[in-house]
């Protein structure tokens, strides 16, 4: 997991850990690429696994489209875990 890292955003830096399938989709589908859903696999723990490098690489491209608090909003409603990071 190279990938699994603090995530930039447009105003600052936030740790996210989506960890379970259903984690995964309720990010996706709230920053607005369910179709990553399915093309990332992340229903299924085998194939998320195997793609999660992938899987973390999207997530460091959708954060600097979003501020610190909108990126936490997009997990907070789930068992996701965010921490915005000091600047």
């Amino acid at each position: 997991m190279k990938n699994r890292r603090p995530v930039q955003t447009k105003d600052g830096w936030l740790t996210m850990l989506p960890y379970s399938g259903d984690n995964w989709c309720a990010f996706f589908e709230a920053v607005g690429r369910p179709e990553l859903i399915e093309e990332l696999g992340v229903r299924d723990p085998v194939l998320r696994s195997q793609n999660i490098d992938r899987i973390y690489d999207r997530m460091g491209e959708i954060g600097p489209t979003r501020t610190t608090a909108g990126g936490r909003s997009c997990c907070c409603g789930s068992t996701c875990r965010t921490q915005p990071l000091p600047g």
